[in-house]
């Protein structure tokens, strides 16, 4: 009886769902439609929590440095426009993708010795000044720039500081001043790859004034601009990596001190800074004959070094060349070269984890610093407002006796000299000015007691 009940219970209920079968399929459609919207919506909205990163220490990874070609690390500092008697820049090298940089265009052309080589630049109404952040050797840009047919200074080891790029008539010609005196002048074989370069620029401009200081010039914005701050993950490399490579004998341990550890395989040596995270090679032999020396000039060498060991873990440039005839038996030539971490075309400044440096002595690898600490990935960045040219100079002019080669604003790394313990850093952009090869920054120019109150 109990039984012929549930079963007739059963028919009504099943006879209604069945009725009721395209309602019910609409309404559950409709919630898959909609818990799957949300999903979505929740995975393009997660955001990890990369505070926590900071707190820690950064990461101990493996090298993964790349290679490097010598026009990658070859680069100016500056390119300023002359656009009809007025002076424009870029904030940063790194244009847009869409937008060919005017030396990427100088280094895809081929460059032939023009028949007049009397020109003036100012008589052109626009012209480029591209400068180098220090002195560039004839021999190395050889190695550059693509020169049809004969070159004229392929005999001269002089330097470059300069390339200034103008028009006449309807050919656009290049001309390489040299550091001291003189400059040799070249025709652009395709000049249609320079026909929009004007207005490229000046869509991406920073009007600049002029300055006169110590014998320079300098080209600086004429008002405050905006510049990005950035905010970066750091990974740290493990000094066995590049021991391997630098001590190739039977590697021992000398001494162990509270920041530093020094290795020798007997030939060599490895001062290892454990709080500053760095380390300082130096090779106990050097050549002493001055027949010795090979062709091939210092940067070249010194560019393929550090491609063969473990290679360039973030963007260098050249910042630093200098060459000089020691008086010493044994050091008869002495060449010192500095290459700064650049972020965008911008170079990071004084601190010890953004150079890379390597001497030469008589040709041959005396020395090699480095820091172990790698840009991983940007986690924040956000913009601030830098003094304008006229309040840089107004800073600049309270320094006593100083002869300033250089201005430019770069990025300081906001942390202990004496070691980074953060996982992260964070990169601010400064007004810097160089004395001899050292940058400082404008704001730390103190002034004179005479104008301070009592």
């Amino acid at each position: 009886m109990n039984w012929n009940k549930i079963r007739r219970s059963l028919g009504r209920g099943y006879a209604w769902l069945w009725g009721h079968i395209e309602p019910i399929k609409s309404v559950l459609l409709t919630f898959l439609i909609l818990f799957s919207i949300f999903l979505t919506w929740q995975l393009w909205s997660y955001t990890p929590n990369l505070q926590k990163l900071d707190e820690g220490e950064p990461i101990v990874s493996s090298i993964n440095g790349e290679k490097r070609m010598l026009k990658d690390v070859i680069q100016p500092s500056k390119v300023i426009l002359h656009h009809n008697g007025n002076h424009y820049g870029t904030l940063s090298l790194t244009l847009p993708d869409n937008v060919k940089g005017i030396y990427e265009r100088l280094q895809s052309d081929a460059f032939l010795v023009p028949d007049n080589n009397e020109n003036e630049v100012e008589a052109s109404p626009e012209w480029f000044e591209i400068i180098y952040p220090t002195p560039i050797p004839m021999p190395v840009l050889q190695d550059i720039f693509i020169f049809s047919g004969k070159n004229p200074f392929s005999a001269d080891l002089g330097t470059v500081k300069k390339i200034v790029i103008y028009k006449k008539d309807n050919d656009w010609l290049v001309r390489f001043e040299k550091s001291n005196e003189g400059y040799y002048d070249f025709q652009i074989t395709e000049t249609s790859s320079f026909a929009n370069v004007v207005e490229d620029y000046l869509n991406y401009r920073v009007e600049l004034e002029s300055f006169h200081m110590d014998g320079n010039d300098f080209y600086l914005p004429k008002k405050q601009i905006l510049v990005k701050e950035y905010r970066y993950q750091i990974d740290k490399f493990d000094i066995d990596d590049y021991l391997k490579f630098l001590l190739p004998g039977d590697t021992v341990k000398i001494d162990s001190l509270e920041n530093r550890v020094t290795y020798s395989d007997g030939k060599s040596i490895v001062h290892y800074y454990k709080r500053q995270d760095r380390f300082d090679y130096k090779s106990r032999s050097s050549k002493s004959n001055p027949d010795d020396l090979m062709s091939q000039p210092t940067i070249i060498k010194a560019v393929d070094f550090v491609n063969n060991h473990k290679g360039w873990t973030d963007d260098f440039h050249l910042y630093e060349y200098t060459n000089i005839e020691s008086k010493y038996e044994r050091k008869r030539n002495v060449v010192d070269l500095q290459f700064q971490l650049s972020l965008e075309g911008i170079p990071v400044l004084g601190h010890p984890i953004s150079s890379i440096e390597l001497e030469y002595t008589n040709d041959e690898l005396y020395r090699y610093k480095r820091s172990l600490v790698d840009l991983a990935y940007e986690v924040g960045t956000h913009e601030v407002e830098l003094k304008s040219g006229e309040q840089v100079m107004q800073s600049l002019e309270q320094l006593q006796e100083t002869n300033v080669k250089d201005i430019m604003f770069g990025y300081s790394i906001e942390s202990p000299e004496d070691g980074i313990t953060n996982a992260s850093i964070t990169l601010e952009p400064k007004w810097f000015y160089k004395v001899g090869s050292t940058w400082l920054k404008v704001e730390d120019i103190k002034e004179p007691l005479k104008n301070k109150g009592r």
